[in-house]
């Protein structure tokens, strides 16, 4: 469950909340002045979020590698006929 609390909240009940966030699976954002700031979530997804950022930066690397040489002209036209397939 995703829920907000104020980072004055964070300060005041930090072992609670990383139980809850440990145990509980809970996954808190941390809001400032009424804006979300962060999040506190298990390191499980936090692993999961960060080998998904390793594999889209590696993905993009080899797409950027692929068409080094491609002109946009070149980029636009296979684009276009991706999408009418």
């Amino acid at each position: 469950m995703i829920r907000e609390t104020s980072a004055m909240t964070v300060q005041q009940n930090l072992n609670e909340l990383l139980d809850e966030v440990q145990y509980q699976h809970e996954q808190i954002i941390i809001t400032h002045a009424g804006k979300p700031v962060a999040a506190l979530v298990d390191m499980m997804l936090f692993e999961k979020f960060r080998q998904n950022e390793q594999a889209f930066q590696s993905m993009s690397n080899e797409i950027a590698q692929a068409f080094a040489d491609s002109s946009e002209d070149d980029i636009n036209a296979l684009l276009s006929e991706a999408k009418r397939a």
